[in-house]
């Protein structure tokens, strides 16, 4: 599980990089540790690791799950300013977005993220 769990660094390296494709250039997308997104300062998501119950510190899992939530827009958002470190990408000028490419996207550089450690250790 100790080694299982660096899986974090690549599912958020992997959304950060899934993101950097849609977002305007003058947005920087960042983390706070250990699982927070923000993007230019506002939180936008977060991820999780998921692993089976027992599962013991010094072994390998038999699975393991990272989920991602990205906040892609806010219904009845009430007025500008209410909630200025807390948004969503359609706030913050991400244009033209989908779901399903981001998702796409995210997939892709996570199953790079995967290749690379298997090669590289």
């Amino acid at each position: 599980l100790e080694y299982a769990r660096r899986a974090i660094y690549a599912g958020m390296n992997a959304l950060a990089d899934a993101l950097a494709v849609h977002a305007p250039p003058s947005r920087p997308i960042t983390f706070d540790w250990p699982d927070t997104v923000r993007v230019d300062g506002v939180l936008v998501g977060g991820a999780r690791l998921g692993w089976p119950e027992g599962a013991r510190e010094n072994e390998i899992p038999d699975w393991i799950v990272f989920s991602g939530m990205i906040r892609t827009a806010v219904i009845r958002a009430g007025e500008p300013g209410l909630r200025p470190l807390l948004g969503a990408l359609d706030e913050l000028g991400f244009v033209a977005l989908d779901a399903g490419e981001i998702v796409a996207s995210f997939s892709r550089h996570l199953m790079a993220a995967f290749h690379e450690w298997s090669d590289s250790g």
